[in-house]
């Protein structure tokens, strides 16, 4: 398959954000295996950082082209007017940036949106001016009814125009079922097709599993809401209290809260509290893991998971549906009833007891045989070929 493949994107890495939307990167190198393909980005420079107008870095490797747009706007004493200000510049910087790249690579065959909004209403203008294709591949958690924040916060004019680009595209692919069921709840959508997230084999592999003196557990996460700490800090907190050792690892971003609640359980001694690194370091902490904790409230998917078991680390997970998608209770880990710290608590002290056995290896080579990037980018390429042909 030898396509104009342009990818429209809400979120990716980027010099403000490095971490923003990794996995989205992930899907546009596994495509990448076997198609050429440019993914455009356009972010906005809030305090000026990187430019006082408008900045464009792109690079190349192999098949895949990156764009990324910075753009600044001047801020003014009124709210509103700064909001009318950087809707209309995002407006005229990407469709100038839409403008060029089919100027010079000549119109695409298919374009594919990754988070319908907001790339998704330049898709639309794609299909309106050219006749330009699009899928929709979704990702945002916020379709989920137990979201903090999501498309019930939306307003009518949002969720009018959300409803367009998921009815308009050609196709919408999700990360799991249980999203894809979410989003064809709120909106008419035919059907769906779920094409998983990727883990990168080259980074994300076991190797001889030297045993800790203790426990180690680890928790990697963006450290929101959803992914519910307060619980996770406070099952570990019943089980320091029973009297186990144990070494907790937190990666994320910086977040007081998180410190002070740490400091105030007097938990410093046994949780050690990292910033964000990048993956192949991520990957060397998982690897002298013994469980991943992944607690959360709700979830797309998790990629953490299939990375800690790419590693051969199995994961302890809170009892939700999407996570049954590719988990199999104690085979790559073990799902605990959601919002009870203490059943977390009892199922962290029977890990620390060894009460449960891990086949690593497998679990290991089972991952890497799903989620690999060969595997994901047939899956998208597959898409793309139906979609082209019907």
């Amino acid at each position: 398959m030898n396509k104009n493949i342009l990818w429209l994107v809400s979120w990716y890495p980027n010099a403000l954000s490095p971490y923003d939307g990794d996995f989205i990167q992930r899907h546009a190198r596994a495509v990448a295996l076997f198609q050429k393909l440019t993914v455009i980005y356009v972010k906005k420079d809030e305090r000026g950082s990187i430019t006082k107008n408008i900045k464009i870095v792109s690079s190349s490797e192999r098949n895949l082209t990156e764009i990324i747009v910075y753009y600044h706007v001047p801020s003014t004493k009124f709210r509103l007017l700064n909001k009318i200000n950087s809707v209309i510049k995002y407006k005229n910087v990407y469709r100038n940036i839409l403008k060029k790249y089919i100027s010079q690579n000549g119109k695409p065959d298919l374009v594919h949106v990754h988070v319908a909004l907001k790339a998704g209403v330049n898709a639309l203008w794609l299909k309106k001016k050219f006749n330009i294709p699009f899928i929709v591949s979704e990702h945002w958690s916020g379709y989920l009814p137990e979201a903090k924040n999501g498309v019930k916060n939306l307003s009518l004019i949002q969720k009018k125009l959300l409803g367009r680009i998921l009815n308009e595209a050609k196709k919408n692919t999700v990360v799991s079922d249980e999203l894809g069921k979410a989003i064809k709840k709120q909106f008419e959508l035919n059907e769906y097709t779920v094409v998983q997230n990727v883990v990168d084999t080259n980074v994300f592999f076991p190797t001889q599993k030297i045993k800790n003196n203790v426990v180690q557990f680890i928790h990697i996460s963006s450290l929101d809401y959803k992914k519910n700490i307060p619980e996770i800090i406070e099952a570990f907190n019943l089980v320091r209290k029973r009297g186990y050792e144990f070494r907790f690892v937190i990666i994320g971003p910086g977040k007081q809260d998180v410190i002070e609640l740490i400091e105030m359980k007097s938990l410093s001694k046994f949780i050690e509290y990292k910033n964000e690194v990048p993956q192949t370091e991520l990957a060397s902490y998982l690897r002298v893991s013994d469980a991943l904790i992944l607690y959360s409230h709700y979830e797309t998917f998790g990629c953490v998971v299939i990375e800690a078991n790419a590693c051969g680390v199995p994961a302890i997970l809170s009892d939700l549906p999407v996570f049954k998608e590719y988990i199999t209770e104690n085979e790559n880990g073990i799902l605990v009833n959601t919002d009870n710290p203490l059943a977390l608590a009892d199922v962290i002290e029977n890990f620390i007891l060894a009460k449960y056995t891990f086949d690593n290896k497998s679990i290991g080579k089972k991952t890497a045989e799903r989620f690999n990037y060969d595997i994901i980018g047939r899956q998208f390429c597959q898409v793309y070929e139906n979609v082209l042909t019907s």
